[in-house]
């Protein structure tokens, strides 16, 4: 078998195809700090531009519901009680935005100042008054879901911000005065946010399809599952070539980034807390309720490479599968991307309540979503769904691989 995993190792980098693959991928992850770099630059100046916006449109909104209720107020008593639930819905909507209109503007004004630790303080019992409001207004019905989903929002995303404020103000721990600032540490972790990670899954699969569907040495494929090899030590020898050029090539790749990032901008701080679902250590199909708790940076990005390690592992076993069943480049790349397109589509219209969140394995490329708490999602079990079936998909392979006869990949 180790020969038949150096051949491979050989004849992956040998190939233009692969290097050509290898090259976009340090491209791709140049890109995506490039963008993170745009972003930390104008970061201020969007939160600013965000939160005025957000304060105008209040006081717009506001503004409109006063002369509605102005309007029912000039109509006699007995037409006021036809329209009494939409009154009091109005006044109590109109409590809320008071609060909203007002404590966005302070944010918008104050946070140019955020480097200074005493209104980086102030910004934080401001965020805080704004999500308590949020909270309040839901729990007293002035709000309601459907308000928060037309916002692409939900009440558990409230509560996510509400405990981070709480968390820090009781901590004395400082705001982030740029959370796309690209030191080492934090080039990593914003890595996992967006559609990175599902992009990075893509790379993985053409890779990964090169080293399942070519023979080991010329000749043709049925000769190289009888002679010289036997087949079981071929899949084995596929399978762990695999997975050596896959996890060798992202290590690389990232050690690069944080280590260049490093030198630059900084290392970073390991030890900056996260707010994150109470239940990412707990196995659950139950949507998060009210359930935080607080971990590391450094934790966070472990538990980032192990969902990756998970994704990574589903779709090599994926692509095994759909390789030894089709014999085709097209047909295994084109399921692959199916289940990838589907996800991206999911995660841009399905709510954040949707049950896809939690059974689709792609969907735990948005780690993001996996691990806050206000998606229905759960890390662990995202884990467990992804080499689940990646371990189900390997041993269906490897009897269906070990006992066909086939003459190999038709493009």
């Amino acid at each position: 078998m180790k020969k038949i995993i150096a051949y491979e190792l050989t004849k992956f980098f040998y190939k233009r195809r692969n290097k050509l693959l290898i090259l976009a991928l340090f491209i791709f992850v140049i890109g995506v700090n490039v963008y993170s770099y745009q972003l930390y630059k104008s970061y201020d100046e969007r939160i600013i531009m965000e939160y005025r916006l957000i304060s105008e449109k209040a006081k717009l909104k506001l503004q409109g519901l006063n002369n509605e209720l102005i309007g029912y107020r000039e109509w006699n008593e007995d037409e006021r009680k036809i329209f009494k639930e939409r009154i009091q819905r109005i006044e109590g909507e109109i409590s809320y935005l008071k609060v909203e209109a007002s404590v966005t503007g302070r944010i918008s004004n104050a946070f140019s100042k955020v480097g200074d630790p005493q209104w980086n303080r102030i910004l934080c019992k401001y965020f805080r008054e704004r999500y308590a409001n949020i909270i309040e207004s839901y729990e007293k019905g002035y709000i309601d879901d459907a308000y928060l989903k037309d916002r692409k929002t939900n009440i558990e995303e409230a509560r996510y911000h509400k405990y981070k404020y709480d968390y820090l103000l009781e901590k004395g721990i400082l705001l982030k005065e740029n959370e796309y600032k690209p030191n080492g540490v934090n080039s990593i972790n914003l890595f996992f946010r967006n559609s990175n990670v599902l992009i990075l899954v893509i790379i993985v699969a053409l890779l990964s399809m090169d080293v399942s569907l070519s023979p080991v040495i010329e000749g043709s494929y049925k000769l190289e599952c009888t002679n010289p090899f036997e087949r079981k030590h071929i899949f084995m020898g596929k399978a762990i070539s695999i997975f050596l050029i896959i996890f060798g090539i992202l290590s690389v790749v990232f050690l690069l980034v944080f280590i260049t990032n490093s030198i630059i901008f900084g290392v970073g701080d390991f030890d900056y807390p996260q707010v994150v679902s109470g239940s990412i250590n707990r196995l659950t199909l139950k949507a998060n309720e009210d359930d935080f708790k607080v971990i590391s940076m450094g934790t966070k990005i472990v538990l980032g490479v192990i969902i990756i390690a998970a994704l990574i592992f589903f779709t090599v076993a994926l692509v095994m599968l759909l390789s030894i069943f089709t014999d085709s480049t097209g047909k295994t790349l084109g399921v692959t991307m199916f289940l990838i397109i589907t996800a991206f589509t999911f995660n841009m219209i399905s709510d954040m309540e949707s049950i896809i969140n939690l059974f689709h394995p792609y969907m735990y490329c948005y780690y993001e979503n996996a691990i806050t708490g206000y998606y229905r999602s759960n890390y662990l079990f995202g884990i467990v769904l992804n080499i689940g079936l990646g371990i189900v998909f390997i041993f269906i392979s490897y009897f269906k691989f070990t006992g066909k006869d086939f003459l190999g990949a038709r493009e």
